[in-house]
């Protein structure tokens, strides 16, 4: 009955039935400056703009060093969470958020700054 209770409390987690607390980290993301010479829908202008496939991959970067629960300006993102674009915004869980995008992750501080510090890492390819 143990080994049931444990299942179903880390599924209430995953899924976003619970509410976590924890230490962690919170990193926040704002679209690039437009340049002074930027045309208007140029290669540039699109990839100033933080796309849905931009934080598809620092979301899974944050699973993969020890993240155990994401929200992203206030919505919990889970492994059921949809993110996709929605012209100037990116919509999560059927919401349109705006940048500046706030991601508050529990986890382990120091390997979720060791993360985020890292060379190699979507983050820094955004930067």
């Amino acid at each position: 009955m143990d080994e049931l209770k444990k299942e179903f409390e880390r599924n209430e987690k995953l899924l976003g039935y619970k509410e976590v607390r924890g230490s962690g980290y919170i990193i926040t993301m704002e679209d690039g400056q437009k340049k002074a010479d930027e045309a208007e829908n140029s290669m540039d202008s699109w990839l100033r703009i933080i796309h849905n496939e931009d934080m598809l991959k620092i979301l899974n970067e944050l699973r993969q060093n020890g993240a155990e629960a994401i929200s992203i300006n206030g919505q919990r993102v889970t492994e059921t969470s949809e993110i996709f674009c929605s012209w100037a915004f990116i919509s999560i869980n059927g919401e349109k958020l705006p940048a500046p995008f706030v991601i508050k992750v529990i986890g382990d501080p120091e390997k979720l700054e060791a993360y985020v510090e890292s060379e190699f890492n979507q983050l820094r390819n955004m930067k």
